[in-house]
């Protein structure tokens, strides 16, 4: 597939998920839309590059990433939200710049890639879902983590 037929078909399915909503259903939850959840998000391990491909993204004028980058919101859930939920406490707070100029929305939680769980709530909301995974070498992320951390402290 050469370039051009790559750009086609990334904008053909992105434009049929972003003005789509979400249906939801759970157990003890009706069925509800849930417009404007993100359709991408980027996770990986610390130190790989997350931010730095977040940065790209937001750059785009098409691509709402959600302030702040990591917001962390799947992690911290004991059962799934309802819908009112997930709008109040999520889209509307982390994705509260997002316009219609914005083709698709994402973040960048990087402990969605390794917290049980967390990846099944993601698609329970959106199963179009996409997620960017970025690794990196451990032998060469430590001292980059090291010395993070001891900057930190």
């Amino acid at each position: 597939m050469n370039e051009a037929e790559q750009a086609h078909a990334l904008n053909h399915s992105t434009s049929a998920q972003t003005d789509a909503e979400v249906k939801v259903t759970a157990p003890g939850h009706s069925t509800k839309s849930i417009g404007g959840f993100p359709d991408f998000f980027v996770v990986g391990a610390p130190r790989c590059g997350t931010t730095a491909l977040c940065r790209y993204l937001a750059r785009n004028p098409q691509i709402c990433v959600s302030r702040p980058k990591e917001p962390h919101y799947f992690t911290r859930m004991k059962e799934l939200p309802t819908a009112e939920e997930v709008r109040r406490d999520y889209i509307d707070y982390f994705f509260d710049h997002r316009t219609e100029a914005h083709r698709v929305a994402g973040e960048g939680s990087v402990s969605y890639l390794y917290l049980p769980g967390v990846i099944e709530n993601i698609l329970h909301y959106n199963p179009q879902a996409r997620f960017v995974a970025i690794v990196r070498n451990p032998l060469t992320m430590l001292p980059s983590y090291h010395q993070r951390m001891q900057y930190l402290l």
